[in-house]
């Protein structure tokens, strides 16, 4: 069901959030998300094997920065409007 209606989401400004702790879990999924302009937030534990997948698209950074990232912190990759994808890193709120 996910496939056919991530694709059409932004035409109605829908958005979701999923959250997995590797791409596989997403079953295919993960080349739809790309297809619909996906952003993507990035934390230490990353496989290296989803590294691969996105690397392309993050400048800046290499696999041993997300590694050695400090806690509480992620390498997020953006979507914008231009068809094009910023990176940037991003220290998130400590647990309460």
């Amino acid at each position: 069901m996910l496939t056919y209606v991530l694709p059409q989401s932004r035409k109605f400004g829908y958005k979701l959030i999923l959250s997995s702790q590797y791409l596989s879990q997403l079953k295919g999924l993960h080349t739809v998300l790309e297809a619909c302009g996906a952003s993507v937030m990035l934390m230490k534990g990353v496989s290296e094997l989803d590294w691969k997948f996105y690397s392309s698209k993050i400048e800046g950074f290499e696999y041993d920065d997300l590694v050695n990232m400090p806690a509480y912190h992620s390498i997020n990759l953006i979507y914008t409007h231009t068809g094009k994808f910023y990176n940037f890193l991003t220290q998130l709120p400590k647990p309460v």
